[in-house]
């Protein structure tokens, strides 16, 4: 291989690692892309190229020593030689093609042999940086394929003292019916999702259905294909710091949604220990492994631990990485379905409460453009899938931040997108990243 391939192909390969695992940016993006076609473009003429053994016919020494005493009755032919040489020298070489090289007469005296070799170390080489290429096509593009339209999950919201939020989603594909083009939704105005209770004295007993005793049972609307079939239910008049088993199915069919274990948050101002996890800024599969099935490594490292709650503070889905999937409601829907589909997912938030407030990637990067858009789409949809099962908001005004207590411990979440002032405005006194409302409020 030649200095200028295994530069740039090592460029490449370099390249394409940190993409799959440091940093998934459109800038490295489409810089591996030119690097890969670069080292195509150089493997192939490296293929191409045959191994080249070049020869010449060089007389003994009585021959030389004779050419040397007849030298001069050549000079005196030379004359009637010049045609005979100047013919040699314009004749086209010969060439004999054999198998798997060739023979090339260039002259009486000279000749050139060129072999097809096989050349193992450029081949293996070549496809490390192929495999690399189609791990960065696979991490870049099969979001666009995978719409996890059948996706049926349920998680936990905000839970209070007394209450606590249940958020589900539940398609049509779960009434066991097939959805085409032709499908009537206004069917599932006529089904029912069923929400029961029981309050439980320890963990895992919810496993034991057949010993519980039902506190109450809830018929709830199907979800709307307006919702992307997403819905929550609030559980009231709960004790404080008390275990319940909560379990989700669908009215006259015999298998549960789900089964999700709760525990209610302490009285309020009671003095109160907790342990809580923060996150944010995930996207599924990355760090990229070949051939893995959906994976959030940082879900996965929470699931291990016992928390009260989680504080999720923003880039839920990135919708700009590594290019900007699209401005469309299903496009950002899409996308958090993505993330709910990874196992890692549903086993974290099945048992563990989780709280929302959105950034800039669940619209764009470095949002500050407030509700202009493509703000209302990827507002919706966080709202379908996150925004929802928080606790309460003036969704009608905007008011996507909220306060709550554990205890005898206040939070506030605050939106620091949807209210601040573009990033081109002159800085003064007055330019805000809250708003005036949002800042009254706190």
């Amino acid at each position: 291989m030649n200095a200028g391939l295994i530069f740039i192909s090592i460029l490449h390969a370099a390249s394409a690692i940190i993409f799959l695992r440091v940093i998934a940016i459109d800038i490295i993006l489409y810089v591996c892309a030119a690097l890969f076609v670069l080292t195509t473009y150089l493997s192939y003429k490296e293929f191409i190229k045959p191994k080249v053994w070049e020869l010449e016919k060089v007389g003994s020494e009585k021959e030389i020593k004779d050419n040397k005493t007849i030298e001069t009755s050549e000079a005196i032919s030379s004359s009637k030689d010049d045609k005979n040489e100047e013919g040699l020298r314009n004749r086209k070489p010969i060439v004999d093609n054999r198998e798997g090289f060739k023979v090339i007469y260039e002259s009486d005296k000279k000749m050139r042999i060129e072999e097809k070799t096989a050349k193992p170390l450029l081949t293996t080489w070549y496809l490390i940086n192929l495999a690399l290429f189609t791990f960065v096509l696979d991490l870049s593009f099969s979001p666009i394929f995978k719409s996890e339209e059948n996706l049926t999950f349920a998680r936990l919201g905000h839970v209070g003292p007394n209450s606590a939020k249940v958020f589900f989603r539940i398609p049509p594909h779960a009434l066991n019916v097939t959805i085409d083009e032709e499908f009537d939704y206004s069917i599932l105005k006529k089904e029912k999702i069923i929400i029961k209770h029981s309050e439980i004295q320890f963990k895992g007993q919810g496993a034991y259905k057949n010993q519980l005793t039902w506190i109450s049972e809830y018929e709830h609307d199907f979800p709307s294909q307006n919702d992307d079939f997403t819905g929550y239910h609030e559980l009231t008049s709960l004790k404080p710091s008390s275990l319940y088993y909560t379990e989700i199915f669908i009215k006259n069919m015999p298998n549960s949604i789900a089964g999700i274990e709760l525990k209610t948050a302490p009285a309020t101002d009671s003095p109160t220990m907790l342990t809580f996890g923060t996150g944010s800024c995930i996207k599924p599969n990355f760090p990229y492994f070949p051939g893995s099935a959906p994976h959030i490594s940082g879900f996965r490292q929470m699931a291990k631990h016992s928390l009260d709650f989680i504080m999720f503070l923003g880039d839920f889905i990135y919708a700009d990485c590594p290019f900007y999937y699209g401005s469309s409601l299903e496009e950002y829907r899409r996308l958090y379905r993505q993330v709910y589909t990874a196992e890692d997912t549903k086993n974290l938030v099945t048992k563990t409460p989780m709280y929302h407030i959105y950034d800039d990637h669940e619209i764009v990067d470095n949002w500050d453009k407030t509700q202009n858009p493509p703000y209302g789409n990827a507002i919706k949809a966080y709202w379908e899938y996150n925004g929802s099962p928080n606790p309460v908001t003036d969704i009608n005004n905007n008011a996507f931040y909220y306060n709550f207590t554990y205890g005898n411990i206040a939070f506030y979440v605050f939106d620091t997108r949807g209210h601040r002032d573009n990033e081109e405005k002159p800085d003064s006194p007055e330019k805000t990243m809250l708003g005036a409302k949002q800042k009254a409020h706190f």
